[in-house]
């Protein structure tokens, strides 16, 4: 992680979808792909989880190595900068995304050594 950055953010979860390799017009390589992570709330005296989603955006080798690596449903920590940013929906409504732009992604390997 870089330090001095105060933005920057670890979050586990899973791979809602898999990367989609792309490219620039200037040939710079990028992906984006969706992270679901859990929380836990406590709702009218029960514990519930309660899901959280995030744009994932990463570049160069990064995203060339997470394109070839992660599939749906694979559980990964995203280490990143946490940027948030607000369009205007198909309904002309606003809508709030947070996006994290991956400096390093890390994949578990623990369903692999079951």
């Amino acid at each position: 992680m870089k330090r001095g950055q105060e933005n920057y953010v670890r979050i586990s979860g899973e791979a809602v979808d898999a990367p989609e390799l792309r490219y620039t017009n200037g040939g710079v390589p990028n992906t984006r792909f969706i992270l679901r992570s859990w929380r836990r709330q406590k709702t009218g005296g029960e514990w519930v989880q309660v899901p959280s989603t995030f744009v994932v955006i990463a570049w160069n080798d990064l995203a060339e190595t997470a394109a070839a690596s992660i599939a749906a449903d694979d559980e990964i920590t995203i280490v990143g900068e946490l940027r948030s940013r607000t369009h205007t929906g198909t309904f002309g409504q606003p809508v709030d995304i947070v996006e994290i732009i991956a400096s390093e992604i890390l994949v578990s390997l623990e369903e692999c050594a079951g």
